[in-house]
């Protein structure tokens, strides 16, 4: 998972423009 983002709530929303991410 990229950390850069900082928060998890920012990589749950990334996560829908990533369906990798998850």
């Amino acid at each position: 998972m990229p950390m850069a983002y900082g928060t998890r709530t920012n990589v749950l929303k990334q996560a829908k423009q990533f369906p990798r991410d998850t």
